[in-house]
């Protein structure tokens, strides 16, 4: 038997045949070119889908979906919705996970000044040094600059009716803040980033 593909284009072989024959052949053009444009987009949509299903499988070998599972491009890690809820608080998994601000003043780290580093607290990805970090006075741990280059990745974030820069951690997506450019010179800006994304690690003396 013929396949979906084999019957479309001998049907529009015989279309072709019929067209060029009653009608002009620039008029045939025009009309021929509609079902070819519908053909290449059917496949284009097909051939998406069944990336898809290649780079997303319905259950990995753990039985997990996709869809509960969040990818981290460290070294291919994985972690599922209901691993980072039993492993974070409920502040952590609201932050990083669903976009979530916790209330100003109220964070761990806003007037910590001990010197170390600060690590994302869903993968362990380096963020900021305290070297950058500073007295905003906005209620909210503020580093005028990331620890090292690739570590913070940005977007444009419209909800809530503002356009602002949300800071994402460049390893698992966890959201950490937004950056504005109202930070100290030499940057020029300021990292305001929630304590309930961070996890902070003094310098041993």
């Amino acid at each position: 038997p013929k396949s979906r593909d084999g019957w479309f284009v001998e049907g529009f072989v015989r279309l072709a045949f019929m067209l060029l024959t009653d009608i002009g052949a620039l008029t045939a053009v025009l009309l021929l070119s509609v079902p070819l444009l519908l053909l290449v987009g059917t496949e284009s949509t097909l051939a998406q889908d069944r990336q898809q299903e290649e780079t997303c499988p319905v259950e990995d070998e753990h039985g997990r979906s996709c869809d509960d599972i969040i990818m981290s491009s460290d070294a291919g890690n994985k972690y599922t919705k209901e691993e980072l809820k039993e492993r974070l608080t409920s502040m952590q998994y609201w932050v990083t996970q669903e976009h979530g601000t916790e209330k100003a003043n109220s964070g761990e780290y806003v007037n910590l000044k001990d010197d170390g580093n600060y690590y994302c607290v869903v993968c362990g990805g380096l963020l900021f040094s305290s070297k950058s970090k500073y007295n905003s006075g906005s209620g909210w741990p503020a580093f005028s600059d990331i620890a090292e280059q690739s570590t913070v990745e940005t977007s444009i974030d419209s909800s809530h009716g503002m356009v602002r820069t949300e800071v994402k951690c460049a390893k698992c997506k966890a959201h950490l803040g937004h950056m504005f450019e109202d930070g100290p010179q030499p940057s020029g800006l300021r990292y305001c980033v929630n304590s309930a994304s961070l996890k902070f690690e003094g310098t041993k003396p």
